[in-house]
């Protein structure tokens, strides 16, 4: 997976994938637009208490969530069963929460159900690399992020001017659960060793079952 532009700055390609919690990784690159990612971490900023001596307090505000947009390019309303499917084709089973029609053809209600997700995504210059949670060996360059236990919190469909139907799609996660846990890891290796595979997303709970 090339993804260095001239040794200099992380270019165009990546690998990400969207994991259900208990479930398979779903790779995205191949259906996503690299110019349109965009990943907003919330502010983690303070609120200024003014002194009587013109002094300053600083009144922590707790962090923001994180939110990942970008836009796709589907031809599918779901992408079959959840716990063994590889790669995504369509994107109304994450949201509506209706994923029990797991083979063609797809059938999907909306519901009251909301799935909790983890979303990986891997630049490197590593071309043996096929998953954005495996394994990045010694000696190649890499740059990995992961969110976990967040929702899917959007899908809006679009045809531009070119006629394209498009899906864009929002991704919202806390930064920490319930047990004040760790949603986010960030690793980067420089050509010195290596960033192992990402742990199966099986619970919520404990950092060590979200990576």
């Amino acid at each position: 997976m090339a993804g260095k532009a001239g040794g200099q700055i992380w270019g165009e390609t990546f690998l990400a994938e969207i994991t259900k919690l208990a479930g398979s990784n779903l790779k995205i690159e191949g259906v996503s637009s690299f110019d349109t990612l965009n990943i907003t971490f919330g502010d983690k900023t303070f609120e200024s208490i003014v002194l009587a001596n013109a002094g300053r307090l600083q009144r922590m505000v707790p962090e923001g969530p994180c939110e990942i947009t970008f836009e796709a390019y589907v031809l599918e309303a779901a992408s079959g069963d959840l716990t063994s499917a590889t790669t995504l084709t369509g994107f109304f089973d994450l949201i509506s929460g209706d994923d029990n029609d797991t083979s063609q053809p797809f059938r999907l209600l909306s519901s009251t159900i909301r799935n909790r997700f983890r979303m990986t995504i891997t630049w490197t210059e590593d071309t043996a690399l096929v998953s954005a949670a495996g394994e990045l060996t010694n000696g190649n360059e890499a740059f990995r992020l992961a969110v976990a236990d967040g929702f899917i919190t959007n899908v809006v469909l679009t045809t531009g001017d070119n006629g394209a139907l498009k899906t864009t799609v929002t991704f919202r996660a806390d930064p920490f659960d319930s047990f004040a846990d760790p949603n986010y890891l960030f690793e980067s290796v420089a050509g010195t060793g290596t960033i192992t595979t990402l742990a199966n997303y099986t619970g919520s709970s404990t950092s060590n079952t979200k990576f």
